[in-house]
């Protein structure tokens, strides 16, 4: 078979298009073992992350790369089944400053299940409720606060407190889609099967089933 293959001591057309076939299968099988494993370890640390900050986390996580969880002392964040988390650059296409999940000590997180998020932001300073199904794109952020105070004397007095900073709380409805680089600001509330255009900016309600785009966002159908 190599003697036929051979044509002047070099393989011919046929066999190298074979052998390049043979070696991209081979190197695929091996690319998506690599990945499982890592997928495997990641989704273990990240669970640990999650006990050490009472993440109370349902099964089947899936991890890749290791988010920032910070949960402070009183406060609350519950995590549904299937829960998949991707942080860092390679985990996707876009986004690639890590995800982030912070809640304060009088904040209550709940994440239903199926959610998925890619090198997103999540910050709750009061409530912030996501359903079933709901993915997250890369670099988008979910904010219940202003992180300030709105009165520049306050904000530079240096004796800005947490009473000074407005909060509302955020809720995302099921089978929600939000594109990459949204940012959902307080108080908004984002209805059932609703979509985010990429880059815009939530500062009001978005009802079932529209699709809302643009600074600020605004209905596109």
């Amino acid at each position: 078979m190599m003697y036929n293959a051979v044509v002047n001591g070099a393989m011919s057309p046929s066999s190298r298009t074979i052998m390049a076939g043979f070696f991209s299968i081979l190197y695929k099988c091996f690319k998506c073992g690599i990945l499982r494993l890592r997928i495997v370890g990641d989704s273990v640390v990240v669970r640990c992350l999650f006990f050490l900050n009472s993440v109370r986390v349902g099964h089947h996580l899936s991890a890749i790369g290791v988010p920032s969880i910070n949960v402070s002392r009183g406060g609350r964040a519950d995590i549904g089944d299937c829960f998949t988390i991707r942080t860092g650059v390679g985990c996707t296409e876009v986004g690639s400053g890590g995800s982030r999940i912070r809640v304060g000590p009088r904040g209550v997180l709940r994440i239903g299940n199926g959610v998925g998020m890619s090198n997103a932001t999540i910050v709750c300073d009061e409530s912030v409720t996501i359903g079933d199904h709901v993915l997250i794109g890369g670099g988008a952020q979910l904010f219940d606060t202003n992180f300030h105070s709105t009165d520049a004397a306050v904000r530079c007095s240096g004796r800005e407190s947490r009473k000074d900073v407005a909060t509302a709380p955020v809720l995302i409805g099921n089978r929600v889609f939000i594109g990459s680089n949204v940012l959902i600001c307080k108080g908004v509330t984002i209805g059932d099967e609703a979509m985010v255009a990429a880059g815009a900016v939530v500062v009001h309600d978005i009802p079932p089933g529209e699709v809302w785009g643009g600074n600020p966002a605004k209905r596109l159908r």
